[in-house]
């Protein structure tokens, strides 16, 4: 009974904690200067990680296994046309889910390989995609995706791709997904959501955010 008791103490105690932890929120845009890691990659994949796969493709035969499915993915990507805006009725989620499933790979197997036929290829894709005039807002969930391949692609290549197109996909996060997120009401029913929206998109905003700190800090902390 004791430990019963105990338990539904810890457990009130740490329901009440949360409580008052989201009510006063540390993640300040002087937090973040102070804790956000200062070098590339940072999401996810890390300097120390990156080592260790490598080490990994080379011993364990299981992740050279899954290393030459994500290199024959990303083969696959290297002839195709380049992806244009094209709505399916109200929505641009099949535009964003190619990119997705083509830059993913393209961006790892550049960082990995530095093959210019991936740096070249994942810069095209790139190209193609943040030129487009927005990433359809009015259905987030396009735009949550296609920020996270962006933000991804960004951050594992940053030192890769050409200056000017790193800053065009910059800014294209920051336009077509960042300032959309917080801009007008219809587009942000996904905060309250009960269901993936609100994960998926408030995941593509975060990796969004903490990619383009240094070019938007006071945004990026809002996010």
């Amino acid at each position: 009974m004791k430990k019963a008791f105990l338990f539904l103490g810890l457990t009130l105690l740490f329901a009440s904690s949360n409580f008052v932890y989201a009510q006063q929120n540390p993640v300040s845009l002087e937090w973040l200067e102070a804790n956000l890691k200062k070098e590339t990659p940072r999401l996810i994949l890390t300097s120390e990680l990156e080592a260790q796969i490598k080490e990994k493709i080379q011993s364990d035969s299981l992740v050279k296994a899954y290393y030459q499915l994500l290199k024959l993915k990303a083969d696959a990507t290297l002839n195709e046309a380049p992806l244009t805006y094209n709505k399916k009725g109200r929505r641009l989620l099949g535009v964003s889910r190619e990119a997705l499933r083509r830059i993913l790979p393209l961006a790892l197997l550049a960082r990995f390989e530095k093959d210019p036929k991936y740096i070249e290829r994942l810069e095209k894709s790139l190209q193609a995609v943040c030129s487009f005039s927005d990433w359809n807002p009015s259905h987030f969930l396009d735009v949550a995706e296609m920020a996270t391949a962006v933000s991804f692609a960004l951050d594992w290549c940053a030192d890769l791709i050409d200056p000017s197109l790193k800053e065009k996909a910059t800014n294209a996060l920051i336009e077509n997904a960042l300032k959309p997120s917080i801009a007008k009401a219809r587009y942000n029913g996904w905060k309250k959501a009960h269901h993936n929206w609100n994960l998926v998109c408030f995941g593509g905003m975060t990796v969004a955010a903490l990619t383009v700190f240094e070019s938007e800090p006071e945004l990026a902390s809002q996010i």
